[in-house]
């Protein structure tokens, strides 16, 4: 990086790293291939983290971490804005079929609605968090 934004050459360093290194980890559920909901996943993780820790270090009043903080939070959510994520009505809509199903079965329980969500939207970078809330807002119409 010439550009010498180390801001971003360490962001970019730990999501490699964090990804590198859950691949060769015997514990890691990602036996196949990297591919971008991978990717989106760590990355979404690692924005957490960053945020998680940005509270906390406005809470201890630690300035430079604060402002360190605030950088990669910003350059992951450049690169968050770049991926092409399910809208809220493609989720919808999985998770109307996925209920109706459930119902005919007499399933309908939050958790295996949801597993059955995010096994269908598995290829289409969908949020955990949206598909929660659609799942969540779908039972409680029922």
């Amino acid at each position: 990086m010439r550009a010498k934004e180390k801001v971003r050459l360490d962001v970019l360093r730990s999501l490699l790293s964090e990804i590198t290194n859950s691949t060769k980890s015997p514990t890691s559920n990602h036996t196949g291939p990297i591919t971008d909901s991978v990717v989106l996943k760590y990355m979404q993780k690692a924005l957490q983290t960053a945020q998680t820790s940005l509270a906390d270090y406005t809470a201890a009043g630690r300035q430079d971490l604060m402002d360190k903080q605030e950088g990669q939070i910003k350059v992951l959510q450049e690169y968050l804005a770049m991926v092409k994520v399910a809208s809220k009505e493609d989720i919808e809509k999985v998770v109307e079929a996925v209920i109706k199903v459930a119902k005919e079965e007499g399933k309908g329980v939050f958790g295996e609605v949801m597993k059955e969500t995010l096994k269908r939207l598995e290829g289409r970078n969908a949020v955990p968090r949206v598909v929660s809330e659609v799942v969540r807002e779908a039972l409680a119409k029922l």
